[in-house]
């Protein structure tokens, strides 16, 4: 088929490198002629595990485009797909210009019976919205996205599942063929209307996120009376039920965040309040405050106190650092008083405001050196093989925050390490 990408962020690039290697011809616009003249060279514009090799092999295969031209793009299009960003504002309204813009181009420069694939996460009827916006016998479909940063590509070609949501059974045919290879390898599909695929993403991703508060406020009780969180934690997931829970510092990234206040801002617009929502978000924050509390407790004082903080990005095995929780720490460090040392395997630039501020490491234990306090901000597998011993022989303190309960308490504090969790 001939595909359009409109976005190449994450989603699309990751999306049409995917539909290309199965064998679809794929035009991917994005207004940014930077990314675009990257892209065509085959650089990735951001980590994701796999994706320079599948871009480079569908780049190869002469079935990838990249241009800054949505025109181009859609002109010759079966089907268009717009992966561009939503944003949300402080008061969590889902800012939906990039779409509307989106959605006039395909109004003008779109394929006879094209149809137009909304794949941005957007609130409940958003769809209809754009169907009026390109009239006509506009034909319109929802297909989110369920990608994680770290697993994008096997999340593409080997989804959980596959949503489409259309009024009409002939579009919903149409955008199976797209995911043809994919659904005769046995991935499910699951048709329902456009409104009901949008509450499908952004409900599914805020579950995940009321998932992550709750084993992290059970934590916050365990530590309090003395019970090992990790083993509480390793003992629910052994039900089928509850699967794999692990505490930390709470989610961060381009989507939980995004999707909760969204989805708790279109709840509060219909008068249909959502009390456990709320409380995953607040959580999610209070999380943030109490482990810098616990790291002035444990220190005294942070001023003029040097912290190496390990690992900046939200999660291990990407470089995104969208509202993650290493940055909020960072900032209430400095804030205090705190000198900031920062290693991340893949992060090697933060916003200004950040980067002035703090000295960034070659690697853990550069970055532990003189150190009064390490605190350990994304469970990346390199930080699991460190040797505690070494580690505080770098050291000027023995505190260790272990942010993500990747180390045992008990060979911690063994080895005279201040274990704060």
């Amino acid at each position: 088929m001939q595909i359009a990408i409109i976005g190449a962020g994450w989603v699309g690039v990751v999306t049409a490198a995917a539909f290309a290697d199965l064998g679809h011809t794929v035009w991917c616009a994005d207004l940014n002629a930077t990314r675009i003249q990257q892209l065509n060279h085959g650089e990735a514009p951001f980590f994701e595990p796999g994706l320079s090799d599948l871009l480079t092999r569908a780049l190869a295969s002469g079935r990838l485009y990249f241009t800054d031209d949505n025109q181009k793009a859609m002109e010759a299009a079966e089907v268009v797909f717009c992966c561009v960003n939503t944003p949300t504002g402080e008061d969590g309204v889902t800012d939906l210009s990039a779409v509307r813009a989106v959605a006039q181009d395909f109004s003008q420069h779109h394929l006879a019976g094209a149809v137009f694939v909304i794949k941005s996460t957007v609130p409940a009827g958003t769809a209809e919205k754009v169907r009026q916006l390109i009239g006509g016998d506009a034909v319109i479909a929802s297909n989110p996205e369920f990608l994680a940063e770290s697993t994008a590509i096997r999340d593409t070609l080997t989804p959980s599942r596959i949503v489409i949501g259309a009024d009409e059974t002939a579009t919903i045919e149409i955008v199976k063929r797209v995911y043809e290879p994919i659904i005769a390898s046995g991935a499910p599909v699951f048709t329902c209307d456009c409104a009901t695929a949008e509450v499908i993403k952004t409900a599914s991703n805020s579950f995940l996120a009321t998932r992550i508060s709750f084993i992290n406020e059970i934590a916050n009780y365990c530590n309090t009376v003395g019970a090992d969180p990790m083993g509480v934690a390793q003992g629910m997931g052994l039900d089928p039920r509850i699967g794999n829970v692990r505490p930390g510092v709470g989610y961060g990234g381009g989507c939980f965040p995004k999707d909760v206040k969204a989805l708790l801002q279109e709840g509060s617009r219909v008068d249909s309040p959502l009390t456990v929502l709320q409380a995953t978000h607040e959580a999610n924050y209070r999380q943030r405050t109490l482990l810098f509390d616990r790291i002035r407790q444990a220190l005294g004082d942070v001023a003029g106190k040097r912290i190496a903080v390990l690992g900046l990005a939200f999660k291990p095995k990407t470089d995104d650092v969208r509202d993650a929780p290493a940055l909020t720490l960072i900032e209430a460090l400095l804030d205090a008083g705190a000198t900031v040392a920062a290693y991340d395997p893949q992060v090697k630039s933060l916003p200004q405001q950040f980067a002035s501020n703090i000295t960034f490491a070659p690697d853990a234990l550069t970055c532990a050196s003189t150190a009064d306090a390490v605190v350990l901000m994304c469970e990346w597998p390199e930080f699991q093989d460190l040797d505690l011993n070494v580690l505080k022989a770098q050291m000027s303190g023995s505190v260790l925050v272990d942010g993500r309960y990747m180390w045992s308490r008990k060979n911690a504090e063994a080895l005279g390490f201040i274990y704060v969790a």
